[in-house]
């Protein structure tokens, strides 16, 4: 049976010892997240309901390609001024790489 809106959840644990994430959830986005990026998880255990999977607990495979932080980080407030800066620098850095 499908979970309740009530009963979804995700959870998020490290284990200082084997210095591994997991994550263990039956909300439905967060287990789309996990099943298209199937290069960052290792999927362990799954529940199916006609044809969905409606619960998954898997390690995340972090690493050289994948990183994880779970604690917020303040948005970056720019003006309009800053942000053209900005993105001339970037156009100039990609112009200089295609080079």
């Amino acid at each position: 049976m499908a979970y309740t809106l009530e009963e979804q959840e995700t959870f998020v644990r490290f284990d200082a010892l084997d210095k591994q994430w997991t994550i263990e959830t039956n909300y439905y986005p967060h287990i789309q997240k996990v099943l298209k990026l199937p290069e960052a998880y290792k999927v362990l255990n799954t529940e199916e309901e006609e044809g969905r999977t409606i619960w998954l607990n898997a390690i995340m495979k972090i690493g050289e390609d994948f990183g994880i932080n779970v604690f917020p980080k303040k948005k970056r407030k720019m003006t309009e001024e800053q942000r053209q800066e900005l993105a001339e620098r970037m156009k100039q850095a990609r112009t200089s790489l295609e080079k």
